[in-house]
């Protein structure tokens, strides 16, 4: 069922054809879709280390380039900074095969979803996300910023429910040596759990 009016579909089929026909190094790789709860791709997995997104709404195909490359140009930039594994443009697809749209092409992390049941009590999780978030906090911006609303929007929007989060996570995880974070060779480190 379609979440959004303007939304693409993109069978396996199609998107198969799509991935061998324009990087025929891959004509061997297994290739298969991945269910998730996105609404703005179709994300398909091509061998383990590698993913083709389709964008699931249109959008004029020019625009939809520009918008891919400013995508893998913040890719690189997360790279640069992040402390943790970050995903890296691998390539970009052409329309073909009555899909209508560029797509693109990515390294595949692997890992689990961080869910509150799962993730709960980790301190390796907690330490990753608090270096992760310093190092994004530390990150050269070169004068841009973000504005509107939702994942693009100002984070202050965000504030109220982060200190709910910050509330109902006191006393699970020893939050206190989360605090004490340096940079050493340009890199995050954090202090290992005692």
């Amino acid at each position: 069922m379609a979440t959004h009016d303007d939304e693409l579909h993109v069978g396996e089929r199609v998107a198969c054809r799509l991935i061998v026909d324009q990087f025929p190094d891959w004509r061997h790789k297994r290739i298969r879709r991945i269910v998730t709860d996105g609404t703005v791709n179709a994300i398909f997995r091509i061998a383990v280390d590698l993913t083709a997104r389709f964008p699931l709404r249109y959008m004029e195909p020019n625009n939809m380039s520009t918008q891919l490359a400013r995508e893998a140009e913040a890719m690189r930039e997360l790279a640069k900074c992040c402390p943790v594994p970050a995903p890296r443009p691998i390539a970009v697809g052409n329309p073909d095969y009555g899909y209508p749209l560029p797509w693109s092409v990515q390294t595949w992390l692997p890992g689990a979803v961080a869910t509150p049941n799962g993730l709960a009590q980790s301190e390796t999780f907690a330490y990753a996300l608090a270096g992760l978030v310093h190092s994004l906090r530390a990150a050269d911006t070169e004068g841009r910023h973000f504005a509107g609303s939702g994942c693009r929007g100002d984070l202050k929007d965000s504030d109220e429910w982060m200190g709910v989060c910050f509330r109902e996570s006191d006393g699970l995880l020893p939050v206190g040596r989360l605090r004490t974070l340096w940079w050493s060779s340009g890199a995050c480190l954090v202090p290992a759990p005692r």
